[in-house]
């Protein structure tokens, strides 16, 4: 449950042993025992991903994190970024569409809408295969008051 006014982190996670590296679009799991989709009317204001196990590929992939239907809209091009283990990056330091303007280098939010697709966390695979990692992507979530007073 996310009340009106409330800061709230939900974790999702993506792991090479459960959920396979191919290449396309993967919802990410809840890590935090909370619901798998965002909820309607939040504001996603960050995102963060982690790397917990380092990456291994036998290509050159791509990562991006968003929603099923804007896989980049968090953060774009992160592979380079998320290789090793501890690796950080955070919406600003890397595009996403959805969550910073490169025009105005300034952050925004994405409030999130009633399409369910869109109310779902996904790491986009492109180019080439993932052979093994873990990340964890920590989205940082805000009711903005909207009347509705109970957004869970």
């Amino acid at each position: 449950m996310l009340l009106k006014g409330e800061v709230q982190f939900r974790e999702y996670v993506w792991d090479y042993d459960v959920d396979g590296g191919a290449t396309g679009d993967l919802q990410m799991r809840p890590a935090d025992g909370l619901p798998e989709a965002l909820p309607e009317g939040c504001l996603v204001k960050d995102a963060v991903v982690v790397t917990e196990e380092a990456l291994t590929t036998s290509g050159s992939p791509t990562l991006t994190f968003g929603t099923l239907t804007d896989s980049d809209g968090f953060l774009a091009d992160a592979m380079a970024a998320l290789t090793n283990v501890n690796s950080v990056v955070r919406a600003g330091e890397k595009d996403g569409a959805l969550l910073w303007d490169s025009t105005a280098d300034a952050k925004k939010a994405y409030r999130v809408p009633s399409t369910a697709n869109s109310q779902k966390p996904a790491l986009n695979i492109g180019t080439a295969a993932l052979t093994g990692g873990k990340l964890r992507m920590i989205l940082e979530l805000y009711n903005p008051g909207s009347g509705v007073g109970d957004l869970s």
